[in-house]
């Protein structure tokens, strides 16, 4: 799709499906509208295997996104992994006899090796998911918990058609797997999948890509790379994602994306999914813009939140466990120096800004005199063609009293404490919230503010409700994860 006077190109995602993503061709070369829907991005996640022994659960489907083809929407870039030679393993046959091996059991008892074979058979069930010629491979290694149950990293493969005669490839998937102490399966995680590395390069137009996955004591990881000579793409993206083997729970995120040829543009971002803190830094050269280098700009997350918390519970409910921190280690000063405050921000789906501003430290107090500014634009500045985007930024100052000094947007303040909620269009994705003190020349912003330039504002990261929502539990606001299995 044309922007004004210049093509914007998508750092598209691969599918969220395995049906769709045969369907899309080769994602990373087309140039494609800018995504609008926030659901298109997600945070990866995943809530963490019981530590009780419960009944097995039929397998669901499994033609939703993995964790890593998660990991890769929530930046929106195209990757393809890098290549690698696969672990030697042999057919599921021979793996099948070497597990029948242990010596004969007593009578009336079944032996060892029987038992190694029906959990690896039900195992192989559960993540096939009665797909044809699908095959369970071999554990790439795993961690015992104190409760005595296994996590563990499982490959399988399966063979699947592209969208050509000559893209056919080996599919290949990596698990999460929790099972007990005698082998039973409690829980399994889809964390990535792809072609396998000896797969030919032009089935990697129209299939998902391979992930490299390692086990690193406690943390799975995944590397993935797009090669810009695949696909007649112009693009280069590499990044890396994690997840912890103990809890199944989504850990980090990074990605870089460059564009190879004139005019040139750099995208590098990471995302804490634990502290829910994230940055982006963005440069072009080579268009008929000027060259520009910004950031880090701070990401602020956008949830879905309960109607109740929208209404009147953000009023008084602590928001610490969904929300983004922005303070004197993790903010930026609009000249001066940077004031000693700290703000919790969030914005709900439905264009509510949360906003709770605390002083650093409970002896101390904030100014009467200090005023928040919250400015907001239709979409986040990452384009070479950025100078020829009419995307005006809207901002709105107001006092600590809730009073509006200048702006639109309309805002509430809590009666008890300088918590505000301001609401701004729904169709933001690009947001900076600053705190300043007029009298001292003290600030704090979310990032490098400059009033009338969107490509300083941070971007909104949205977390897909599929996944993750903010749920009231226990008086506060808290994120829960619903992973892929």
């Amino acid at each position: 799709m044309l922007s004004v006077r210049g093509v914007r190109y998508r750092k598209a995602a691969f599918a969220t499906s395995m049906t769709s993503a045969l369907l899309i061709g080769c994602a990373a070369g087309h140039p494609a509208q800018r995504v609008s829907d926030v659901s298109t991005r997600a945070v990866v996640s995943a809530t963490a295997p019981a530590a009780t022994e419960k009944p097995f659960t039929a397998p669901t489907r499994h033609d939703e996104p993995s964790f890593g083809e998660l990991a890769r929407q929530s930046r929106e870039f195209p990757v393809l992994a890098r290549e690698q030679t696969p672990p030697k393993t042999e057919p599921n046959d021979a793996n099948d006899k070497e597990a029948a091996a242990p010596t004969a059991p007593s009578a009336g008892a079944p032996s060892a090796g029987s038992t190694a074979l029906e959990a690896r058979h039900a195992l192989e069930a559960a993540l096939c998911d009665g797909r044809a010629d699908c095959k369970l491979q071999q554990s790439l290694g795993g961690i015992t918990t104190k409760t005595g149950a296994r996590h563990e990293v499982w490959r399988t493969t399966f063979a699947e058609a592209g969208p050509a005669d000559d893209t056919d490839c080996t599919y290949e998937e990596y698990w999460l797997v929790a099972r007990d102490p005698e082998q039973r399966l409690l829980d399994h995680r889809s964390f990535a999948k792809g072609c396998e590395a000896k797969s030919p390069p032009s089935a990697w137009c129209g299939l998902p890509p391979r992930a490299k996955v390692r086990v690193r004591g406690t943390t799975v990881e995944s590397d993935w790379e797009a090669h810009a000579l695949r696909c007649m793409s112009v693009f280069h993206s590499t990044g890396r994602y994690a997840a912890s083997l103990e809890t199944f729970a989504p850990l980090r995120e990074e990605s870089t994306y460059f564009r190879m040829v004139s005019p040139h543009e750099e995208t590098k971002q990471n995302w804490d999914f634990r502290a829910l803190r994230g940055s982006t830094r963005f440069s072009t050269w080579g268009s008929s813009c000027k060259p520009l280098a910004i950031g880090p700009r701070h990401n602020i997350p956008s949830a879905t939140v309960p109607q109740s918390f929208i209404d009147e519970g953000w009023r008084t409910l602590d928001i610490k466990q969904c929300s983004t921190k922005i303070d004197r280690g993790f903010g930026f000063a609009l000249g001066g120096s940077k004031a000693n405050v700290a703000l919790q921000l969030l914005l709900a789906r439905d264009g509510s800004l949360f906003i709770d501003l605390a002083p650093a430290t409970s002896a101390a107090e904030l100014p009467k005199t200090a005023e928040l500014h919250v400015c907001a634009a239709s979409f986040a500045g990452d384009s070479y063609a950025y100078c020829h985007d009419p995307n005006p930024v809207s901002c709105t100052n107001l006092r600590l009293d809730g009073t509006v000094i200048a702006g639109d947007f309309s805002v509430e303040r809590a009666p008890q404490r300088p918590r505000f909620k301001v609401e701004l269009p729904t169709d933001t994705r690009a947001v900076t919230v600053v705190y300043v003190e007029p009298q001292s020349g003290r600030s704090l912003a979310s990032s490098p503010l400059k009033p009338t330039d969107y490509t300083t504002l941070g971007e909104v990261f949205p977390i897909d409700e599929n996944l993750a929502s903010c749920e009231v539990r226990d008086s506060e606001l808290k994120l829960e994860y619903r992973a892929p299995r």
